[in-house]
């Protein structure tokens, strides 16, 4: 408890020490945020992914390696290292084909008769969970910047995630995902008061770490 204090106040002062050095700040930020008039770092995804490391590693290795290559591949362009949106659009089929391939996941059955007959045995099924998590992974980057929308959103399904007790993994680490979402609410302070945001490599980690633990909510009850 007294380490993950700390790391909120560590939190609060590299956030004040990016944004005198102008590191990871916009003025203006992209054509779907909407910014204040001034400075604002985009160093949520940092925070988020730090303790995410912390939290997950001894889960499953494919998940938390892809979650990395997303946060790295946010990063990049939150840097302007890499702004071209059809090129990132085109990594992350990259890594999210991986990593579904790898791990077999399937949002299947979908209960529409239509599709489900069509999927059933054949590589289709895999190809619309990765369509899926793309429209997430997007759909989040595209709200960031609208304070607390998407965060408000993502923290509110983690909470019902946990309560319900929907998936075996937060069933036996309920501390620790509890302390992830007390960070994320944290890092939702700080958004409303428009000191960060979350940027592109905190909406592509944070949505797909979402993401993928809906599809583990999907199987457990599937079974």
């Amino acid at each position: 408890m007294i380490l993950f204090i700390i790391y909120l106040i560590l939190v609060f002062i590299i956030n004040n020490f990016l944004k005198k050095l102008n590191l990871l700040t916009s003025y203006s930020g992209s054509n779907h945020q909407k910014f204040a008039n001034e400075a604002v770092t985009l160093s949520g995804g940092i925070f988020i992914f730090i303790p995410f490391l912390f939290i997950f590693f001894e889960f499953n290795l494919i998940f938390v390696i892809c979650t990395s290559l997303l946060f790295l591949l946010g990063l990049l362009s939150d840097t302007n290292i890499l702004d071209k949106p059809k090129l990132r659009l085109a990594l992350q089929f990259i890594i999210l084909t991986y990593f579904v391939l790898s791990l077999k996941i399937e949002v299947f059955p979908t209960r529409i008769d239509f599709i489900d007959n069509n999927f059933q045995n054949t590589y289709l099924s895999y190809f619309f969970t990765l369509f899926c998590l793309l429209i997430l992974i997007n759909g989040s980057n595209f709200i960031d910047g609208l304070n607390g929308l998407l965060l408000g959103y993502l923290i509110l399904i983690l909470f019902f995630i946990i309560k319900l007790d929907m998936a075996s993994y937060i069933y036996t680490n309920n501390l620790k995902f509890n302390y992830f979402i007390f960070l994320l609410l944290f890092i939702l302070v700080l958004n409303f008061l428009n000191l960060l945001f979350l940027g592109d490599s905190g909406s592509y980690s944070i949505s797909f770490i979402v993401g993928y633990f809906l599809i583990i909510i999907y199987k457990d009850r599937k079974s």
